[in-house]
């Protein structure tokens, strides 16, 4: 009975027991759903604190089932993240998938800096940090909700160049199952730099593929050395995203425009250029998911004006590029471009130089290596009437060797009989650099290769050419420092030109511009005629700085005698003049020289032949007079003189005296262009000792003639001085 009575008496208390735990449940589900927003808040600020955002703030809105809104999300001061609002729909089907209904942001704004540590973003890197190796980076991104939109979300980075701003607007739905429509704007500024480009796509979240179109344009200075004016890019493209990497692809022509562009202080554009960048393959231009960037492209043909700066006055620099083809893949360090172009063609107006099929390929195999780079232009040519050179093709390659970048170039005609090759290297960190020529031998045959074929400027200056050219010789610069050597080989060489004829000119010129003594150099002439014969020339002089010349001496065998000069002459005078010394000319061996039959004569001549060059040469008021010794003139002409004589008794007292006339003085004058008509003046004082018992007489005669008639020419035996020989022979030394 008692046992009865304790299980009665259990079950009330079990019952009341039982409403007390409902009652409690209830009250603390009423106060869980009272008090809802700030639990949620409460747990929501403790998860993030949890992943490295310990200054987080989060105002939970409403906290429905199937809604949750925020207010209002930030976490940092400097590089922080601010959201204006935050709206979640749920529902247990998609949290059973892991995945929202719809996610809307609004009012984001990120704040981020960029230095030489790289992007930070301060509050996002803490939250990212937190979910570290939480998710395998090679799967696909996943889709957090089936509905996702960001809207007025603004990117804010500090930079060492100015701040930079960036706004997105995002929408993502999914239209069906594993179907995804997308579109998104961005706009980025910059200083005086934007980007504005807008997406549609649809596919799914590892694959997707749509359209892109992108405006952007930029100004102002872009380095310590290059500023643009109004660069501007207009393009749409064909944009896919598969497995984590994006390309993009041109449709028809990315349109860009350059109003301006200079690179101080030697290159500027003269007219804005109008580009237009096609695609060369399906994919165009593709980021993969690891940062590797592939990118097959072209720049179609386009025609440009520019100006030069080299050191001079300015230069206008126009032509056409022919397509540029730009090929790249990699990232890092093992980045790889190749540039490719063809058949171009360049005129610099100034210099009336014209190139055609100008070919360029560079490759770079390391991002942090300058590019291997080949260029060949198939033809440089001069524009003139009369061109300064014949055409030439030229050859150039540079590739990086260590901290230094080797270079090698050949200039030459089609057939190579001119060939100048350069080769060097150049240090970029300590703009040092030295570079080597050599201008290979041009040998000249009277009845083969003449200058007018190399330079056609000279057709009507130099002809009749024979003997060889050669010349080697090196540069050097470090900063601003320039300096140069160089050796020109003169072999044999003889020709004619308008003014002279010369044989045999042999020397080693030197060309020194590093700051040094100018080098004494010595040029020999077998033979100078210019009307007057001279034979065995010499002359030793120094080549001045702006293109004068200091003759110390110049000497030539004349006659028996010796005709020498000295001084400086301006080679950039439109007009020169020297004075030629006379001395010791034989008057035998003179009158030798006369093309006179029945002349001779004998006595010792000295005096001065003063000779002024431009167009032509000309003698001016020469004089040379007899010296106090004296001697004799003996004129006995042939049979048909004598005829003369008996019909003019003028000419036959003439012939009379000069038969055996004993003079103490003679002097004669000559005044004229070298090779067109001189007067001459003869004037003879004395007596013939057969004529009037040798009465004294005073003789005078002029005569008017070409100095060509007048003297027989020919060609005297001639042999190279020794010390000329030597430097021939060293200089052939230091070429093997």
């Amino acid at each position: 009975m008692r046992g009865t009575g304790g299980e009665r008496s259990r079950g009330p208390t079990l019952r009341r027991g039982m409403a007390v735990g409902i009652a409690l449940c209830a009250t603390l589900l009423a106060v869980a759903i009272a008090y809802r927003r700030p639990l949620a808040e409460y747990f929501l600020v403790q998860a993030l604190r949890a992943r490295g955002l310990g200054d987080a703030k989060l105002e939970v809105r409403r906290f429905d089932p199937g809604r949750i809104e925020f207010a209002s999300f930030s976490s940092g001061d400097g590089d922080g993240i601010d959201i204006a609002r935050i709206e979640v729909r749920l529902s247990v089907r998609g949290l059973l998938a892991s995945r929202l209904d719809a996610l809307k942001i609004s009012g984001v704004r990120l704040r981020g800096t960029l230095d030489d540590d790289g992007l930070r973003f301060g509050a996002v890197d803490r939250l990212l940090e937190g979910r570290a190796g939480r998710a395998d980076a090679s799967a696909p991104a996943a889709i957090p909700a089936s509905e996702l939109e960001v809207d007025d979300a603004l990117l804010e980075i500090v930079t060492e160049r100015g701040p930079l701003r960036a706004s997105l607007e995002l929408r993502l739905a999914e239209f069906a199952p594993g179907r995804l429509e997308a579109g998104a704007a961005l706009r980025v500024d910059h200083e005086r730099s934007s980007l504005d480009a807008r997406l549609s796509a649809t596919g799914s979240a590892s694959t997707m593929s749509g359209e892109l179109t992108v405006q952007a344009s930029s100004g102002g200075r872009l380095g310590s050395k290059v500023s643009a004016k109004a660069v501007s890019l207009a393009a749409k493209s064909a944009f896919s995203f598969d497995g984590g990497s994006i390309a993009i692809r041109p449709l028809d022509c990315a349109e860009i425009h350059v109003e301006g562009l200079s690179i101080e202080p030697d290159f500027s554009l003269a007219a804005p250029l109008a580009l237009c960048l096609r695609s060369r393959s399906e994919s165009g231009f593709r980021v993969s998911q690891r940062g590797a960037i592939e990118a097959d492209l072209e720049l179609a043909p386009v025609a440009f004006a520019a100006e030069l700066r080299l050191g001079g006055e300015p230069q206008r620099l126009a032509g056409e590029l022919s397509s540029v083809r730009l090929r790249t893949s990699g990232r890092g360090d093992d980045f790889e471009a190749s540039l490719e172009t063809e058949a171009g063609r360049l005129e610099l107006a100034e210099q009336a130089a014209r190139f055609r099929d100008v070919a360029l390929v560079a490759n770079a195999p390391h991002a942090a290596q300058p590019p291997a780079i080949q260029l060949r232009v198939g033809e440089i040519f001069d524009d003139r009437k009369e061109a300064r050179v014949a055409s030439l093709t030229l050859d150039a390659s540079a590739e990086q060797r260590d901290e230094r970048i080797a270079f090698a170039m050949e200039l030459a005609t089609s057939d190579r009989n001119l060939s100048i090759e350069i080769d060097g290297e150049h240090a970029p960190d300590r703009a040092t650099g030295h570079a080597h020529l050599h201008l290979r031998p041009i040998a000249f045959q009277p009845d083969g290769l003449q200058p007018a074929a190399l330079f056609p400027i000279l057709s009507k200056l130099v002809t009749e050419a024979a003997g060889a050219i050669e010349m080697k010789g090196s540069v050097g610069w470090d900063g601003d420092r320039r300096w140069g050597r160089a050796e020109v080989a003169v072999i044999d060489f003889s020709a004619s030109t308008a003014v002279a004829k010369f044989e045999r000119v042999n020397s080693v010129i030197e060309l020194d511009e590093s700051g040094a003594t100018p080098p004494d150099q010595i040029l020999s002439i077998g033979r100078l005629d210019f009307g007057l014969e001279l034979t065995d020339g010499l002359i030793r002089f120094r080549l001045e700085p702006g293109g004068a010349v200091a003759v110390e001496t110049a000497a030539w065998k004349f006659a028996g005698g010796e005709l020498a000069t000295s001084g400086a002459v301006d080679l950039r005078a439109k007009s020169r003049g020297t004075s030629l010394r006379v001395t010791g000319v034989d008057l035998t061996r003179l009158i030798e020289l006369v093309n006179l039959d029945g002349l001779s004569g004998s006595g010792r001549l000295d005096g001065e032949i003063p000779i002024a060059l431009g167009d032509d040469l000309e003698i001016r008021n020469a004089v040379l007079r007899s010296s106090d010794e004296g001697g004799i003139i003996r004129y006995r002409p042939n049979r048909g003189a004598a005829n003369m004589a008996a019909a003019d008794d003028r000419f036959a007292t003439t012939l009379a005296v000069l038969e055996n006339f004993h003079y103490d003085k003679l002097e004669l004058g000559i005044d004229g262009p070298a090779q067109g008509e001189v007067a001459i003046q003869i004037r003879l004082a004395g007596s013939n000792p057969d004529y009037r018992n040798g009465h004294p007489i005073d003789f005078n005669l002029s005569v008017e003639s070409r100095l060509s008639d007048l003297l027989r020419t020919g060609i005297r035996i001639y042999r190279i001085p020794a010390e000329i020989e030597k430097r021939l022979a060293a200089f052939a030394e230091r070429m093997r």
